[in-house]
């Protein structure tokens, strides 16, 4: 193949590899909003923990009411997400799931 052959041929690989990187944060965004649950802190604020048993490091403290996002679960035990990109392990009984 010529070099006019390929530099359209790499034009459009740089554009397609442009696309997929600008598109990449648009997409994370969407499951971070749509897709991912939530729940919410009942009762007492929760310990968030380094890990889900009960003898892990305490890493911040959920207020009573507070949104939080799941992001996954182990046994008793709930993976969260906070807005500011915190996460930690709190007790499943702690939360309540929200609807949307």
């Amino acid at each position: 193949m010529s070099d006019r052959g390929r530099r359209p041929a790499i034009a459009v690989a740089v554009l397609a590899a442009a696309v997929a990187i600008g598109a990449a944060p648009v997409a994370w965004a969407f499951r971070a909003r749509i897709v991912r649950p939530e729940a919410v802190v009942l009762g007492d604020a929760a310990a968030a923990l380094s890990g889900p048993t009960p003898g892990a490091t305490a890493l911040f403290t959920v207020p009573v009411g507070e949104k939080v996002g799941v992001e996954g679960a182990s046994g008793e035990w709930t993976h969260v997400s906070l807005p500011n990109g915190w996460h930690g392990w709190v007790p499943s009984v702690s939360l309540g799931r929200v609807d949307r």
